[in-house]
C-alpha cells in the first residue's frame, strides 16, 4: 500500500488498498481487450490461410497415392516419423525407439513424466478453469453482467472498510487531542495556582522573617570559616618561626640535582686529583659554587688544547660533545641529559638560565671524567 500509483504516480486516497488508481485500471483493461481481440483476430487469419491452403490442395485432381494435410503424395511421414495411421518408420509400430506413440505415451499409457492420459485431462481442464478465473479477474473489464456486479459489490465493500478505518482513525486522533489539551489546562491552571501561592508567600511577613534568618545564618557560617582560616595561618605562622625551612622547590634543586653534581666531582677528585682537566671545583657551604673555565688554548699544542669554551652558547659545547664528534653520538648524549633531567625539569619550574648552567655544569664534569679514563 503506498501513498502514490505505481503507474501514473498520482496521489492516491488514504489507507488505500491497492496500489493503482481507478483510471490506470481502466487504461488496463482497455489494453487488454485490445490485446484479446488483435490476438483473435490474428488467430482468426491463420485460421482462414489454412482452410484455403486446404481447399485448393483438395480442388487438385485426386491421384491414388495423394493425401490430404502432412501425408501428401510427396510425404509419407510427418516431423516425428509417424504417417496417418500413427505407425512409426523407424518400428513399424505405434511406440518410436523410445516406446512413445504420436501422443507422447508408452504402451502404459503413462507420458514422459509418468502422468496417465487421464490426469493430464484433468490437468488441462483445471487449466482451462484458471485461465477463465484469470481472465475474469476483478481488475479486468467484465462483459458478464453478474461478474460485473460481484466485482462492484467487492469493491464497495472494501471502500466501506477503508471509509470506516479512516473514520475510526480521526476519531482516535480527536480523542488523543482532547486528552492532551485537558492535560495542558491542568498544568496551567496548577502553575497559575503556585504563582498565586507564591506571590502571596512574598507579600507576607513570614517571606521576610525568612529571609533575614537565611541571611542571619550566612553570616554565621562565613564568620565561623574566616575564624578558622585564621586559626590555621597562625598555626602555620608559629612552625616557621618554630621550623625555618627554605622555599620547597629551591630545597628540591638542592637535594637533587646540585647534590649529584657534588657527589660525581667529589668521586673525580679522589681518583684523580692531579689531572682536573683545567679547571678547580671548590665546594663551599654558605656561597655558591663558582666554576673558573679552562684557560683559552694557544698556538702550540698543550694538553687543554681541545678544551671546549664551556662559557659559549653552544649547544655542543654546552653538552661537552666537540665538534669532530659524531652527529649519532651527539644525539644519543643529548637524549640522555633530557632523559635524566626530564623529570625534575618538569616538577621544578626553573628559570632558562638556571637550566643552562646546570647543563654547562654536568658538561664539565662528564669532560673531566672522560679525560681521566683517557690518561688511566
Amino acid at each position: 500500500m503506498g501513498d502514490y500509483c505505481e503507474r501514473c504516480r498520482k496521489s492516491l486516497p488514504r489507507l488505500s488498498i491497492t496500489t493503482v488508481c481507478d483510471q490506470c485500471k481502466e487504461r488496463v483493461s482497455r489494453e487488454r481487450i485490445e490485446m484479446e481481440e488483435a490476438e483473435k483476430i490474428r488467430a482468426n487469419r491463420q485460421t482462414q490461410k489454412s482452410l484455403e491452403r486446404q481447399k485448393k490442395l483438395r480442388e487438385k485432381e485426386p491421384t491414388k497415392s495423394s493425401k490430404i494435410g502432412l501425408f501428401s503424395k510427396f510425404r509419407k511421414y510427418d516431423d516425428d516419423g509417424y504417417d496417418k495411421d500413427g505407425i512409426h518408420r523407424d518400428t513399424n509400430t505405434k511406440f518410436n525407439t523410445f516406446g512413445f506413440d504420436r501422443e507422447g505415451y508408452d504402451r502404459y499409457g503413462n507420458d514422459s513424466d509418468g502422468h496417465s492420459r487421464e490426469y493430464n485431462t484433468k490437468e488441462k481442464d483445471n487449466k482451462k478453469i484458471n485461465y477463465a478465473r484469470w481472465v475474469h479477474s476483478p481488475s479486468d473489464n467484465f462483459t458478464n453482467e453478474s461478474s460485473q456486479h460481484k466485482y462492484e459489490k467487492t469493491n464497495n465493500e472494501l471502500k466501506e472498510k477503508e471509509l470506516d478505518i479512516y473514520k475510526k482513525f480521526q476519531e482516535e486522533q480527536r480523542r488523543q487531542k482532547e486528552i492532551q489539551d485537558a492535560e495542558i489546562r491542568e498544568l496551567d491552571r496548577k502553575r497559575k495556582e503556585n504563582e498565586e501561592k507564591e506571590r502571596e508567600y512574598r507579600e507576607s511577613n513570614s517571606y521576610k522573617k525568612d529571609q533575614e534568618e537565611q541571611r542571619r545564618q550566612k553570616e554565621i557560617r562565613d564568620a565561623e570559616i574566616r575564624e578558622r582560616e585564621n586559626q590555621t595561618y597562625k598555626k602555620f605562622q608559629e612552625d616557621q618561626l618554630k621550623n625555618p625551612r627554605k622555599d620547597s622547590a629551591q630545597n628540591y634543586r638542592d637535594n637533587t640535582v646540585e647534590d649529584l653534581l657534588k657527589n660525581l666531582a667529589n668521586e673525580i677528585f679522589k681518583e684523580n686529583p692531579q689531572q682536573t682537566g683545567g679547571y678547580s671545583y671548590t665546594p663551599k657551604q654558605e656561597s655558591k659554587r663558582e666554576y673558573r673555565p679552562p684557560p683559552k688554548p694557544t698556538q702550540q699544542k698543550t694538553m687543554y688544547s681541545n678544551v671546549p669554551d664551556f662559557s659559549s652558547d653552544d649547544p655542543d659545547c654546552v653538552l661537552g660533545v666537540f665538534p669532530d664528534t659524531p652527529i649519532s653520538e651527539k644525539n644519543q648524549r643529548r637524549r640522555e641529559l633530557l632523559t635524566q633531567y626530564d623529570s625534575s625539569r618538569n616538577r621544578v619550574n626553573r628559570s632558562e638560565k638556571e637550566l643552562k648552567e646546570l647543563e654547562r655544569i654536568q658538561a664539565k664534569i662528564h669532560w673531566a671524567w672522560e679525560k681521566i679514563k683517557s690518561k688511566t
